[in-house]
């Protein structure tokens, strides 16, 4: 808000305001409006207690931050701890960790605040535009056996996602994980197609509400 005020960011840099906050920053400033882009929580793992391997049992403090400095129990040391520590550090009721061992984002809640990105120790939370459907669901940078091993459905650098892209250099290898450049890569469902493990996905993040996420537990209790 200061840097707002002050006119050293944007009337639109408060992501959780939204363009009805933007709009009336800049009345108040008595300057023009500007769009804002609304951002989305990505959790960029789906290594849960069903797909990835365990090491050990962790006994410590059940936090995230904790559990990184030790390991965790899981053997993949790139992906989700899962403690919770995102779901705790959100203010709007915008997520939750499912019977997986994963949090979910329901976007109809998120506010694209970053608070659940910067409590993951392991930064597998990113911040991205609304109308972005294509990701890479995994950050491990083991070589190709070395990650399905710790995990179902790592990325295993492959690179046939590389070679599906429609633009050369849309999707890219870096230390065996594959890179998306959003500059480049079409919004598409074409490299998502040969991915042998399903790391790669389109349009997933479009599918799960609060709403829809109490109703199919409670269907499940039930």
């Amino acid at each position: 808000a200061e840097q707002i005020a002050s006119g050293k960011a944007a009337v639109n840099a408060c992501p959780a305001g939204g363009q009805e906050g933007a709009d009336a920053v800049a009345s108040v400033m008595g300057v023009e409006s500007m769009e804002a882009t609304r951002l989305l929580a990505v959790v960029l793992c789906r290594g849960g207690d069903a797909e990835a391997a365990t090491r050990a049992s962790y006994r410590g403090e059940m936090s995230c931050t904790a559990a990184h400095l030790t390991g965790g129990e899981k053997s993949c040391t790139y992906g989700c701890l899962g403690y919770g520590e995102c779901v705790d550090a959100c203010n709007f009721d915008a997520m939750a960790m499912n019977d997986n061992g994963l949090p979910v984002v329901f976007y109809d809640k998120c506010v694209g605040c970053g608070a659940c990105a910067r409590a993951c120790p392991r930064d597998i939370i990113e911040m991205h535009p609304a109308d972005r459907k294509l990701f890479v669901y995994c950050k491990n940078r083991d070589k190709g056996a070395q990650a399905k091993k710790v995990c179902k459905v790592a990325c295993i650098g492959c690179s046939l996602c590389v070679k599906d892209c429609e633009v050369p250099g849309g999707i890219a290898m870096k230390e065996n994980l594959a890179v998306i450049d959003y500059d480049k890569c079409p919004q598409n469902d074409t490299p998502t197609r040969r991915c042998p493990t399903k790391c790669i996905l389109f349009g997933e993040e479009e599918k799960m509400t609060r709403e829809a996420f109490y109703s199919s537990n409670l269907d499940r209790a039930v």
